[in-house]
């Protein structure tokens, strides 16, 4: 493997941080719902990468005590829980970057 597993981190902390400074220095009665679905966007995309490492880490022939495999989850539970604090009700699926609302749990078509 070269490195894959590294790059899609470093993908994810650069979307992280994009995400941070889309509603950084914002007051909460400016941010539109346009910065506020840009910011889900890249926080989705951010934790989509660190799924992909965390794949990529399981793969045959792939060291189980990798040093990211220590790290992930803690990276995964964190942007799951800014995603939880902008709307609960949003549950974000998928490659595409589309957002699917979900009403009592059950997800709603896209």
């Amino acid at each position: 493997m070269c490195n894959l597993e590294v790059f899609a981190v470093f993908q994810a902390t650069i979307y992280k941080k994009l995400a941070a400074e889309e509603l950084e220095d914002q007051h909460r009665e400016m941010i539109t719902s346009e910065m506020r679905s840009q910011h889900i966007i890249l926080l989705t995309k951010a934790r989509e990468c660190y799924y992909l490492t965390l794949d990529r880490l399981r793969s045959p022939g792939v060291d189980a005590k990798h040093p990211l495999n220590a790290e992930l989850n803690s990276h995964i539970e964190e942007i799951e829980s800014q995603l939880s604090r902008i709307d609960p009700d949003v549950m974000l699926v998928g490659g595409d970057g589309k957002l699917c609302v979900s009403l009592s749990g059950v997800q709603e078509i896209c």
